[in-house]
């Protein structure tokens, strides 16, 4: 069976795309400047790297073997003084490098992160959350890992490589010869385990977005979790889990290190034949021992840059894998946008019409409403009754332009939904849930949050018509409480209250209350109710309501069963039917 959150990852086994790395690496234009002190320092390295061996030949031939104390200590001190001029160059590369890596972090996540706010329902239905949290952090992360340590890299290791081969030939072409034979031995061990590698470093990333999407469904599940005493259940999926990551980076590690020893051995086996050959030159005064030193020096510094070049590579796959689902995510264009033509509300007076209206989430599999007509007059209370399952919470989805119809229209002010620009309508629409979103923060913060820009007396009127100014004066802090996380401070009720005052101080044209009041207690549900009666007064509102008895005085009652309208009237016009809504209240009061 295959693991729920690996759902969105087919896109991944893919060779190295070029053009994917070029458009990663265009956010580190920005940066061009910190490049070209990075690009300077790198070269001043490779330049004192390149010349530290030619200067140990000079040690070896003209001051050890000719015991010229001077020069020996005439040329350390220009290795010394090298040294230090190679530290500081370094530091400098480092702090550039660190710039624009960090730098490049805070663009793509923001980019990631302001994207997904305009993002449909759609992107996110069936998407794990912590898959989506695993782009904006570890992602990016491995990304700037090879910005970091794999452009640098490669860049210098090249330079690196052509110098020497370039120095090497000059010194010695016969020893060269020797040394680059093993040249196309290491490119073809690349090219052998160059596909390995690549499904290798997938499989990690995918493997560790799936642990973030199974802790961040784990933490806030946690109350289910313990309350059926499924611990041992969570622990063993997790385990399961946890182990394919730890397999799959286990694997990756393996080829990774194979590939590295590889290229090792090759290069300790092309140094023995450079020694070798060496020896027997200089036994026939065919070169010196300073020459076969620095010879040797040059090797082994030609086979750090190679060594390098596969690790580099194994780097740059799970870098690009990275930044393929990056751009899946910043590619993904929102289904609920304005038209080019969108008017921009000013006022509403809150008249809504559902035009024969059908949808579905997945309109293939099936349509969850059909035919839905129904007209709201400015300033009505209308209730959305039925059974669980019944297509509800789908209309009041369709009336804030969560989504779409798939036919039909759905009107404000006889304005079609698709030709208003979204902001301009649910700036003037206030929203209570079932269990209702409170964020970290303080008690007014959360207010606010309806309304930015609200006075401190508009807050306070809101607070005490919710009753919220009751429980926020009982805290030594008062409306500055922090809630914290998803307001676990509080108790659900007071969320709820909370949530109200929310939709209050926000003064909206059109109220949506779905359930508002079915998983609140006694108390609270009076104290709502209390709210109600000025958050309703003179405003269109559309309530989906368990309890029938909170909604006896609404204008109309719409009652939906199966995605249909099966009746339509008000308390008393749908009880003298002896119909549907009868049978629901019947039963209702019967419990």
């Amino acid at each position: 069976m295959a693991n729920i959150y690996d759902a969105d990852e087919d896109l991944e086994k893919q060779s190295f795309d070029f053009k994917l790395f070029v458009r990663t690496m265009k956010y580190i234009r920005p940066y061009w400047k910190n490049v070209l002190v990075m690009s300077a320092m790198v070269l001043t390295g490779l330049i004192i790297n390149l010349v530290e061996p030619l200067i140990v030949r000079y040690i070896v031939d003209e001051g050890m073997m000719k015991k010229d104390l001077a020069v020996i200590i005439k040329m350390g001190a220009v290795l010394l003084i090298i040294s230090i001029a190679g530290l500081i160059g370094g530091r400098i590369r480092i702090n550039a490098v660190n710039r624009t890596t960090q730098g490049l972090i805070y663009d793509i996540r923001k980019e990631v992160f302001e994207h997904t706010q305009e993002l449909s329902f759609r992107f996110f239905d069936g998407r794990p959350a912590g898959k989506i949290i695993s782009r904006i952090t570890n992602d990016v992360q491995a990304i700037s890992d090879f910005v970091n340590t794999g452009i640098v890299s490669f860049i210098s290791e090249i330079i690196s490589i052509i110098g020497i081969i370039v120095i090497i030939f000059m010194i010695n072409y016969k020893l060269a010869l020797i040394t680059v034979t093993v040249v196309p031995v290491f490119i073809l061990l690349l090219a052998l385990l160059k596909n390995a590698s690549e499904n290798a470093w997938t499989m990690t990333r995918r493997t560790i977005a799936n642990i973030n999407a199974n802790m961040n469904e784990t933490l806030q599940g946690m109350r289910v979790i313990q309350a059926f005493s499924r611990q041992k259940h969570n622990i063993e999926r997790f385990e399961k889990i946890n182990r394919e990551n730890y397999k799959s980076h286990m694997h990756a590690t393996v080829i990774q290190l194979l590939s590295w020893h590889l290229v090792e051995f090759v290069g300790m086996a092309g140094t023995c034949g450079v020694v070798w050959l060496g020896a027997g030159m200089i036994a026939r005064n065919a070169t010196s021992l300073g020459t076969l030193v620095a010879f040797t020096n040059y090797i082994w510094r030609l086979w750090a840059p190679l060594s390098a070049l596969s690790k580099v590579y194994n780097q740059a796959l799970s870098a690009m894998a990275s930044s393929e689902r990056i751009f899946q995510v910043l590619d993904t264009k929102p289904e609920i946008a304005d038209s080019p033509d969108a008017i921009e509300l000013e006022d509403i007076k809150g008249e809504i019409e559902f035009r024969n209206v059908n949808f579905g989430y997945n309109p293939e599999e099936r349509m969850v409403l059909r035919g839905i007509s129904f007209k709201v007059n400015p300033g009505e209370v209308v209730a959305l009754v039925g059974p669980t399952g019944a297509g509800k919470t789908s209309i009041i989805n369709l009336l804030m332009r969560f989504y779409d119809p798939v036919e039909g229209s759905i009107m404000v002010d006889g304005h079609d939904m698709r030709n208003i620009r979204i902001s301009s309508f649910r700036k003037k629409v206030s929203m209570v849930l079932q269990d209702s979103f409170i964020f970290s923060g303080s008690i007014k913060d959360n207010i606010l949050y309806g309304k930015p820009d609200a006075r401190d007396e508009e807050i306070l009127e809101a607070a005490r018509i919710t009753k919220v100014l009751d429980f926020a004066e009982r805290f030594p802090e008062g409306f500055e409480t922090d809630v914290e996380e998803r307001g676990s401070k509080l108790s659900s009720g007071q969320r709820q209250l909370l949530a109200f005052a929310r939709a209050l101080v926000a003064n909206p044209r059109i109220l949506i209350l779905d359930e508002a009041t079915s998983s609140v207690d006694t108390e609270t549900e009076r104290h709502i109710q209390d709210a109600l009666k000025t958050l309703l007064k003179g405003r269109t509102s559309v309530v989906i309501a368990h309890r029938l008895s909170t909604i006896e005085h609404a204008d109309k009652i719409i009652v939906i069963d199966e995605g249909r309208i099966i009746e339509e009237g008000t308390h008393k016009e749908l009880l003298d039917k002896r119909g549907a809504y009868y049978r629901l209240y019947l039963k209702q009061f019967q419990d």
